[in-house]
């Protein structure tokens, strides 16, 4: 009985010091990251925030097509086109991307004519299908004297991109390019493209 006596009179002021709450008021607890700042670590820097992933995805092939021409350099207006174009997309991971066009053609060979014409064209890209943009045209034709001259001219395009599987696409255009008799050339343009990302 003594025994039990002596027991309790030592654990209650233990108790009741553990439960006043003006004890350690002036020394709160410290968290984890003061103490391994303390024990000599350090403070591991703020996580930053992900954003979307971009890269550039790059697209070539051939291209086939028909263009109206006025001109009466042709003995018709009915030409046909065969080149090699190039295209430069920035995809930004939205809806919209960046691109960049650059392609070489020959016209005319429906009447056995060489008429080579150059365009470098910018625009963008509409959920990775529709696309549009304008540009520099260059075609070098010859004049009444035999003469092979530059004519620089201004070209917009729009048009689709079909795809076909991973690596391939079938793209779409529709062109108009800029003629000194106020009306222009209308062509359109079809072909393969390869697919080739490059991070």
């Amino acid at each position: 009985m003594n025994r039990l006596v002596i027991l309790f009179a030592l654990t209650a002021p233990i108790a009741a010091f553990a439960d006043d709450p003006t004890v350690g008021a002036d020394a709160p607890p410290k968290i984890w990251t003061e103490q391994n700042i303390e024990a000599g670590f350090a403070e591991p820097a703020p996580r930053a925030e992900e954003g979307p992933e971009t890269y550039t995805l790059l697209r070539h092939g051939f291209r086939v097509g028909y263009t109206y021409a006025n001109t009466e350099l042709l003995s018709s207006p009915h030409v046909s086109l065969m080149g090699y174009e190039a295209q430069q997309t920035m995809v930004g991971g939205g809806t919209v991307n960046v691109i960049f066009v650059q392609n070489a053609l020959i016209a005319g060979l429906n009447q056995s004519k060489l008429v080579p014409t150059f365009n470098v064209l910018a625009g963008v890209e509409i959920r990775e299908r529709f696309h549009m943009g304008v540009g520099v045209n260059l075609s070098f034709t010859q004049d009444s004297f035999d003469r092979i001259t530059p004519v620089p001219g201004m070209i917009s395009a729009m048009g689709v991109t079909l795809p076909v599987d991973d690596a391939f696409e079938v793209p779409v255009n529709l062109s108009w390019t800029s003629e000194e008799d106020g009306y222009g050339r209308l062509g359109i343009t079809t072909g393969i493209n390869w697919k080739q990302p490059r991070r």
